[in-house]
């Protein structure tokens, strides 16, 4: 698994461009985003190069966040990559709660980055699939 950094946001205009400025300011690359909301809340989730700077760049802002760990797993960025790996879960009735994916160069594939309500066994069912499974970060991240 990797960590992904969670924070809740007022939904208003130019919140989210305060808290991706300040994390670029201190040299933070985002590899992945995902923000959901209704009302005037939302959930950003961010997969980031640097998780420390990033969480000191965003105490510094006043923005408690919460480093949680979730499944990374590379897929094929071609049609029906995704589908690769959502066919192992649903035979194996592992309901995913929440999905995001993004392209990463450096491996030149998608990283999907989702949660079910058993991580670890999710990972084993995807490993024993053929896929490769990220344990400790993204390749040229920092975990601690």
């Amino acid at each position: 698994m990797i960590r992904e950094i969670s924070l809740s946001i007022e939904n208003e205009p130019g919140r989210i461009y305060s808290v991706i400025h300040a994390l670029g300011e201190q040299g933070v690359d985002i590899a992945g985003m995902n923000i959901s909301g209704e009302g005037t809340r939302g959930v950003l989730r961010l997969v980031v190069n640097d998780l420390a700077t990033a969480r000191r760049a965003l105490m510094h802002q006043r923005l408690p966040a919460r480093m949680e760990r979730v499944v990374a797993v590379a897929v094929p960025d071609e049609p029906g990559g995704l589908a690769r790996i959502l066919r192992p879960l649903g035979d194996e009735r592992i309901d995913v709660t929440c999905l995001y994916v993004f392209r990463y160069t450096p491996i030149s594939a998608a990283v999907v980055v989702l949660r079910t309500e058993d991580d670890q066994y999710t990972e084993t069912v995807l490993r024993d699939a053929g896929f490769q499974v990220f344990e400790k970060g993204l390749p040229g991240h920092r975990e601690s």
